[in-house]
């Protein structure tokens, strides 16, 4: 009988042991899953760090629908322009650079 108790310990052991690997192997596989599905967002939204963007802090622009006078104020972490107007009292709202122009 202690033989028998014996080799099913063996056996929940090595069950346990293997248990561990497939467990460790699936966290990786959702680690690809969750970088590939949130690294492919909307490339137009996202900017590299190489990519300069084509506007500066405190630069003039014009808003192409509206043709209104903004300065640029910040760049947010999404890649859009946030402007003001009034002396950087009034946020007009963050812009993409192709909804804006340089002022001439």
């Amino acid at each position: 009988m202690q033989v028998f108790i014996g080799l099913i310990i063996i056996v929940f052991g090595i069950l346990q042991i293997i248990l561990f690997f497939k467990i460790w192997g699936m966290t990786n596989d959702i680690r690809e899953i969750k970088e590939k599905y949130l690294s492919s967002t909307d490339p137009k939204k996202s900017i590299s760090p190489t990519q300069l963007p084509e506007f500066n802090i405190g630069e003039l622009v014009t808003e192409i629908k509206a043709n209104k006078q903004m300065r640029i104020k910040e760049i947010t972490k999404d890649g859009k322009y946030s402007c003001y107007t009034n002396g950087g009292v009034s946020h007009e709202g963050d812009f993409d650079a192709s909804e804006i122009k340089r002022f001439n």
